[in-house]
């Protein structure tokens, strides 16, 4: 196994109302390519997908069971803002008091209910609610399906995208429990519906926002197995989550009423 050191920097400004920003980051991390191993970002064979198995899972992080760069605490929320092809976007991210079973291998499994909410120049166009429970055993987010609902005007119009785990669809990883560069796994396995994928890009990153510096940051790659291969970059600060999905970077961090 050869092991190599990458060095990257880039700078994004981003204008958010009437104020720039600058998000940047200088990252650096181990690069893993297997000897006579050559994966094909096409052949679903090269990413792993989660097995429930026995495991056990907990709706709700806290101090036993918890993962370094996901929440799942009631009431954290996230608010990320950018611009899009000219539109104004603001994404809140929050962790709802409320759960939803998935049954899946004949096992019960209660999910926390997390919703993202998506803003185009102050007018709701997508919520998705989102299944997420941590396993108590590998402390991986597992993602269990979403409701993804759209809007026009205010006025629900459609549910695209929207999966559950259960019969040939499969639960995926949002967040590995160990970080380690090179890692490849499914987010989403439903064939029918969504079929995201998640590569390990770069460990520890320094990344500024709005709302400062922070480091040891962990940087995936998603991409969607049913589309073309370009793939989207989001940035994770530990003990926060999500800081930085391609244009948009985060402005709000906190708790609040749900």
């Amino acid at each position: 196994m050869e092991k190599n050191l990458k060095i990257i920097g880039l700078i994004a400004i981003i204008v958010i109302g009437s104020v720039s920003v600058v998000g940047f980051f200088i990252f650096y991390g181990d690069v893993f390519q297997e000897e006579g191993i050559e994966p094909s970002d096409n052949d679903e064979r090269s990413w792993r997908l989660f097995n429930v198995g026995t495991h056990n899972f907990s709706s709700l992080t806290d101090a036993v069971v918890n993962n370094t760069y996901w929440k799942l605490e009631i009431g954290w929320r996230l608010t990320l803002e950018g611009e899009d092809e000219g539109d104004d976007i603001i994404v809140n991210i929050t962790v709802r008091d409320q759960t939803e079973n998935i049954t899946i291998g004949g096992r019960n499994i209660t999910t926390r209910v997390v919703w993202e909410e998506e803003y185009e120049d102050g007018k709701l166009v997508e919520r998705s609610e989102n299944y997420l429970a941590i396993c108590n055993e590998t402390k991986e987010i597992v993602y269990f399906g979403e409701l993804s609902t759209e809007y026009e005007d205010g006025v629900a119009v459609g549910t695209p995208g929207s999966w559950r785990a259960e019969g040939l669809n499969k639960p995926g990883i949002l967040m590995p429990g160990i970080f380690r560069v090179g890692d490849r796994y499914w987010q989403e396995y439903a064939p029918e519906e969504a079929m995201d994928r998640g590569e390990n890009i770069a460990a520890n990153a320094v990344f500024g926002t709005p709302l400062g510096i922070f480091n040891s940051c962990v940087i995936i790659e998603d991409s969607n197995f049913l589309e073309p291969p370009r793939g989207e970059y989001k940035v994770y600060a530990p003990e926060i989550g999500l800081i930085a999905d391609e244009t948009l970077v985060l402005t709000k961090k906190g708790y609040v009423t749900v």
